[in-house]
């Protein structure tokens, strides 16, 4: 509601480790490799306009720093939703945007605007995509992933979790 953004190197509760500014209240926090390094950084989607500010940076200090926007542009059209990903596989990502309206998705491998990469059909009306590397390096699938199994509702839940192969990088979605 601020725009403040909190990082935790973590998955614990506890206080973040960094804080910083980017963007307005409304816009939508994300984060990715933007420019190859290996680090994810913030940025940020503004859906009323249809515009991603990406930022190299991560701030910390007290009072919060603003951190400045690398990357800037317009793609997409206002309510749009974003994501990220490295989509061409060169070590960095890319954006894309998935338009409501007609259930399409707009690939963009690099960070700039202009006409998308590519594009593809996706999923039914009320849905939301996540994108991700869903398999470990070499295609082998990722440990731990469980599969949900159906279970009649008066049963207690089983803990049985297998693997289903997948490979390379994909887009999913929650009904």
């Amino acid at each position: 509601s601020n725009g403040l953004i909190y990082l935790r190197d973590e998955l614990t509760t506890g206080y973040a480790e960094y804080a910083m500014i980017l963007g307005n209240p409304g816009d939508i926090v994300m984060a990715d490799d933007w420019n190859g390094d290996g680090i994810d950084t913030p940025g940020v989607y503004r859906p009323s306009q249809g515009r991603f500010y990406l930022s190299d940076q991560i701030g910390t200090g007290n009072p919060a720093p603003v951190i400045v926007a690398n990357y800037s542009g317009f793609y997409g059209l206002p309510g749009d939703a974003p994501v990220s990903g490295d989509w061409g596989g060169i070590g960095r990502a890319g954006i894309a945007v998935f338009h409501p309206a007609n259930l399409t998705v707009y690939l963009k491998t690099n960070l700039s605007t202009g006409y998308g990469d590519s594009s593809f059909l996706f999923g039914s009306v009320g849905d939301m995509f996540i994108a991700g590397r869903w398999t470990v390096a070499g295609g082998s699938p990722q440990p731990n992933v469980i599969v949900p199994q159906p279970v009649a509702p008066t049963a207690a839940p089983t803990a049985a979790p297998t693997t289903t192969p997948t490979s390379g990088k994909g887009i999913s979605n929650f009904d």
